[in-house]
């Protein structure tokens, strides 16, 4: 279960209702290897990233969720949750 779904902020909260969501691993790993470059390797200039943070799913313990809430010039959010198998 490799997934992405994208949530962006409506007043005070998110959306319940991903605007965006894939399942191919391929896509959600590389999405995720460019929020992570972007947030450590980029010039903090460059970043646009507010927060990520990491859990492990509490139900199974085989899922790791990173959560990432992207802030944009405009103050717009966009809250990111990618569900990666646990290494």
């Amino acid at each position: 279960m490799t997934k992405l779904e994208m949530f962006r902020k409506d007043g005070a909260r998110y959306s319940p209702v991903p605007f965006y969501r894939t399942v191919n691993p391929s896509e959600v790993f590389y999405q995720l290897s460019a929020v992570l470059t972007a947030r450590y390797v980029l010039a903090p200039s460059r970043r646009s990233s507010a927060k990520v943070t990491r859990s492990r799913c509490p139900y199974c313990d085989s899922f790791d969720e990173i959560t990432v809430i992207d802030t944009f010039p405009n103050s717009d959010r966009i809250k990111s949750v990618f569900t990666v198998p646990a290494i």
